[in-house]
């Protein structure tokens, strides 16, 4: 995780860590910069961030476990 970091920390927002990525190598984050107690989970469009890192920020749930819960396999 953290060579990621290091790798794409140009792209992201401070208090923005990823902690996975897609076949895209865009990345699905912790996001702390409303909390930093209870992070948001949150996607980052590499191409779109590439530009303004702000435009490739998206949310996607509202905790670690609200994302977890949220996964599926699609059949």
């Amino acid at each position: 995780m953290l060579n990621v970091y290091h790798d794409i920390k140009y792209q992201l927002v401070d208090g923005i860590y990823p902690f996975g990525d897609d076949i895209a190598d865009n990345h699905v984050c912790f996001d702390y910069r409303s909390n930093s107690q209870r992070p948001i989970i949150v996607f980052i469009d590499h191409e779109l961030a590439y530009e303004n890192p702000e435009s490739g920020i998206f949310f996607v749930a509202h905790s670690f476990e609200e994302f977890i819960n949220g996964l599926y396999k699609e059949e």
